[in-house]
């Protein structure tokens, strides 16, 4: 990336011109060690699981180990976003975070809210899918619904983020890629025209949907395209920032703990699903939340592109045990400068 489309020198942030971050955040951010989140969220799960009433929709010995194996990962996919976050504000800049990511990151995890919000709450939506599924209804678990919703919305502060601090326009210090832009419009303008279609179509509007063009017009299907839409932002969303690290030849401003937690919660997501489909003896659940599923595979494969790119190519660990960085802390303690030399070469 050249010179021109990160902007002159001026518009990279002075030391004075941002304020530091709260003393208490600081504070937390030095005297909290990420190692101790996998204990607390087993033994804040199975509390959580013992005091969530059973589902109906799974044998009732099952239910409690599902509600469990539901929580691990929800609370571990949900505190991946929160290292990240900290770490941006405690460096005062997300340099080293590819805007692409996140702006991915906040358009296919509101197709998901949508789709998991329908397929749990929406009377029509569930019959119409219990037609299609031989009376087996959605599993869409509670958890998925809460992840769902918290990611949106904390992706969107990680989004605002980078325009607050280094700016995601063109003559910003972290611009948004020309396919990101032209890609997320697309995908956007598809979503909410197809929406307006099934509204509008006859038996629409929220009913089960019209049969005009081949049963297409339905809020079911509408929301298999938002699922569909969701798995290939999914597969493309990681790209970016793991072509960034490469031409970097770093993960400086990308934190490990994100890595480490996001991939705990995709293996815990791919364990609950494939637990409920053996307990209810209904693999269609496979292809009935097909999104889940290829979440956590997608998820599992890139996470582990990245802790390699961070623990044996790049050498960013060995770097933060003599020094000090985002390995043992959520925020970490990195200079938020130390990489701009970078930046103005054109690795970022």
């Amino acid at each position: 990336m050249s010179n021109a489309a990160l902007g002159s020198s001026s518009s990279f942030p002075s030391s004075g011109s941002i304020p530091p971050p709260p003393p208490l955040l600081s504070r937390l951010s030095a005297s909290y060690s990420a190692s101790y989140t996998l204990p607390l969220i087993l033994l804040l799960s199975l509390v959580l699981a013992l005091a969530t009433p059973a589902s109906s929709a799974l044998p009732a010995g099952w239910s409690p180990f599902s509600h469990f194996v539901g929580y691990v990962y929800f609370l571990s996919w949900s505190l991946s976003f929160y290292p990240q976050l900290l770490l941006n504000v405690s460096r005062r800049t997300t340099v080293g975070l590819s805007p692409d990511f996140a702006c991915y990151n906040v358009l296919g995890f509101a197709f998901y809210s949508l789709y998991t919000l329908s397929m749990a709450y929406s009377g029509p939506v569930r019959a119409a899918y219990a037609d299609d599924h031989g009376g087996g209804l959605p599993l869409v678990s509670f958890q998925d619904v809460l992840f769902a919703v918290h990611a949106v919305l904390l992706s969107a502060v990680g989004l605002l983020q980078i325009a607050a601090y280094d700016g995601i326009t063109a003559r910003g210090r972290q611009p948004l890629s020309r396919v990101a832009f032209v890609l997320t419009t697309v995908m956007a303008t598809f979503a909410v025209l197809y929406g307006l279609l099934v509204w509008l179509s006859p038996g629409g509007g929220g009913e089960g949907g019209g049969e005009v063009g081949g049963s297409l017009l339905t809020p079911l299907n509408w929301l298999y395209s938002l699922s569909g839409l969701k798995m290939f932002i999914t597969v493309i969303k990681y790209v970016p920032q793991a072509l960034r690290n490469y031409r970097r030849q770093s993960t400086s401003g990308w934190n490990v703990w994100n890595v480490l937690l996001d991939f705990s919660g995709g293996a815990f997501s791919m364990l609950q699903l494939l637990g409920d489909c053996w307990a209810t003896n209904d693999w269609g659940g496979l292809t009935g939340d097909l999104v889940k599923f290829g979440l956590s595979v997608v998820t599992i494969f890139f996470d582990v592109l990245f802790l390699f790119q961070h623990y044996a190519w790049y050498g960013d660990a060995k770097r933060a045990e003599s020094g000090g960085s985002d390995a043992s802390s959520f925020a970490g303690g990195e200079d938020s400068y130390q990489r701009v030399g970078d930046e103005k070469k054109g690795y970022v």
